[in-house]
C-alpha cells in the first residue's frame, strides 16, 4: 500500500536508500566521470577490444541516463560515459546542457552529451598512453584548436607543413557529412595535400585526404551558423553557442537526470 490514512494526514513511505544511491553516483562531477576512464584505458581496452584504436579519440559524459556503460577491471564500470569507435563516429556526439538540443534532422545519428573531451591515445611500452588535446568547450575557442592541431600533427608526423592559416569553413565528406568546422590545410612528407577539421559540436577532429573532402565558404564574423545538432555565432576567431526556437523542442524531461 502506497500510503496510509490517519486523522485525515497522509503518511507517504520513506523512498529507498537505493535511489539515493543512485542520485548520488549521478551527481559526480563530469571530469571525475572522464578521468577514470581515462586512467583505466589499458583495462578498458582489454574488455572492451571492439574500441581499440590509436589517434583521435573522443570521451563524453552521456546526457542519457543509463547509456554507456563499460567494464574497465573485474567489478568496476565507467558508467554513463560514450566513447568514439573512430573519429568519425566523434563526430556525432554534441554537447548541449539542459537550456540547449538538437536540431530535428539529427533525431537519429547524434549521441548528446553534457560533456566531452578530445585525446590522443597511442600504444607504447604495452601500454594506451592518452594525451589531452581538447577540454570541454575548448573546441570553440581559435587558439585552443589551432593548439590541438599542433599536437596532433607532432604525433603523426614529424615533417608536417602548414598551408595557409586555419578557418571556421562550410565542408561536406564522401559520407554525406554537411557541416563547418575549424580548418587547417598541411602537406606530409609525400607532399600530399590534407586536411583537419576540428567539429564545434564536441571538439572531434577528422583527418582526411583533402581531395577526400569538399571544402566551402569561410564563416563571416558576425554570422549565426548551425551544424545537424546546434547552432553557433562567429565572435571574432571564436564561436558562440546559440539557441535558436527549433533547439527548444526536445523537452529535458526525456534525459534521465
Amino acid at each position: 500500500m502506497p500510503w496510509l490514512i490517519m486523522n485525515n494526514y497522509k503518511i507517504n513511505k520513506v523512498p529507498a536508500a537505493k535511489g539515493k544511491k543512485k542520485e548520488k553516483e549521478q551527481r559526480r562531477p563530469f571530469a571525475d566521470r572522464v578521468d577514470e576512464l581515462v586512467d583505466n584505458m589499458d583495462g578498458f581496452f582489454a574488455y572492451n577490444p571492439g574500441y581499440v584504436q590509436e589517434g583521435v579519440i573522443q570521451i563524453a559524459v552521456s546526457a542519457t541516463a543509463d547509456q554507456g556503460t563499460y567494464l574497465y577491471a573485474p567489478d568496476k564500470y565507467a558508467e554513463n560515459i560514450l566513447v568514439s569507435k573512430t573519429p568519425r563516429k566523434g563526430a556525432d556526439f554534441f554537447v548541449a546542457g539542459l537550456g540547449a538540443s538538437r536540431f530535428r534532422g539529427g533525431m537519429n545519428v547524434g549521441k548528446r552529451c553534457l560533456y566531452s573531451r578530445t585525446y590522443y591515445v597511442w600504444k607504447e611500452d604495452g601500454h594506451y598512453r592518452l594525451k589531452l588535446l581538447l577540454n570541454n568547450g575548448e573546441q570553440l575557442m581559435a587558439v585552443k584548436v589551432a593548439k590541438a592541431f599542433d599536437e596532433f600533427l607532432q604525433h603523426l608526423s614529424k615533417t608536417w607543413v602548414q598551408v595557409g592559416t586555419d578557418e571556421w569553413r562550410k565542408f561536406r565528406l564522401e559520407d554525406g557529412l554537411d557541416s563547418f568546422g575549424r580548418i587547417r590545410f598541411y602537406t606530409d612528407e609525400e607532399d600530399e595535400l590534407w586536411v583537419l577539421i576540428c567539429m564545434p559540436n564536441s571538439g572531434a577532429i577528422l583527418n582526411y585526404p583533402a581531395v577526400d573532402v569538399e571544402i566551402g565558404d569561410a564563416l563571416k564574423f558576425g554570422g549565426y551558423y548551425t551544424t545537424r545538432f546546434l547552432s553557433f555565432f562567429v565572435n571574432g576567431e571564436n564561436l558562440s553557442p546559440s539557441q535558436t526556437l527549433a533547439q527548444k523542442r526536445l523537452k529535458d524531461d526525456d534525459l534521465g537526470l
